[in-house]
């Protein structure tokens, strides 16, 4: 449950009931002491359309989340729009009016967030940090790298398990630019496992004993809608 600013609106997920985990997107109106349904997955995304993408599933994992449809959302603190991504799928709902639309987002889309000026939107897809503006603009890749080991914008396993930091990109006050966490991998040995017929190599979780740790630092982008971060470093660990 999320209000706005001024206090008019309350933005907050429900399920249809006990027996139905999958949520939709409601206001309440506090003026008018009305509530109304904003966006509902089963018309959004038809029928059987809730197929979660692996990347979204390891997140609601990590998140302890049963829930189905719409799980999560941000929002403008004036209430105005809010952006999710049901079945790794963006979209954009208009708070004040009424209904969401698909945005263009480079897909399965992980953790979509709208700026605090409710102009564009940041997300994660492929290990990268990607932007879109709130009027239908190309999506662009404002960070990532060519390494299956580098993920820009999200929280690595250590992070959402152990630290419960869920995040791993936040908008400044004005919405001119990201921070976000870029995160390497390599240097941390992932266990094999051999108790089947076909040994996989674990791609998340706490690496072995004695071997090296997941290396992480945070970069602030640039001011305007420039296409590459500044890369400053302004945190490590």
């Amino acid at each position: 449950m999320t209000i706005a600013d001024d206090g008019s609106r309350v933005v907050f997920l429900r399920a249809p009931g006990g027996t139905d985990p999958v949520n939709a997107l409601w206001v309440h109106d506090v003026h008018a002491g009305a509530e109304r349904l904003v966006a509902d997955p089963a018309q959004l995304l038809g029928a059987g359309g809730d197929d979660v993408p692996p990347e979204d599933r390891a997140r609601r994992e990590r998140l302890r989340e049963q829930a189905g449809g719409i799980v999560g959302y941000a929002m403008d603190p004036a209430a105005t729009v809010t952006s999710f991504a049901p079945a790794g799928r963006l979209f954009l709902a208009d708070l004040l009016d009424g209904g969401a639309v698909e945005q263009p987002a480079v897909v399965p889309v992980i953790d979509p967030r709208v700026d605090p000026t409710g102009s564009r939107v940041g997300y994660v897809a492929d290990g990268a940090l990607h932007v879109v503006d709130t009027t239908g603009s190309e999506s662009r890749q404002v960070a990532g790298e060519d390494d299956d080991a580098v993920t820009w914008g999200a929280a690595e396993f250590i992070a959402a398990e152990e630290m419960d930091r869920s995040r791993g990109f936040w908008w400044a006050v004005d919405g001119r630019r990201p921070l976000a966490a870029r995160v390497d991998e390599s240097p941390r040995a992932a266990p094999l496992h051999r108790g089947s017929a076909e040994p996989r190599t674990e791609t998340a979780g706490d690496p072995l004993s004695r071997s090296r740790n997941t290396q992480r630092a945070c970069h602030r982008g640039r001011r305007g809608p420039r296409r590459k971060p500044s890369r400053r470093r302004v945190g490590h660990r």
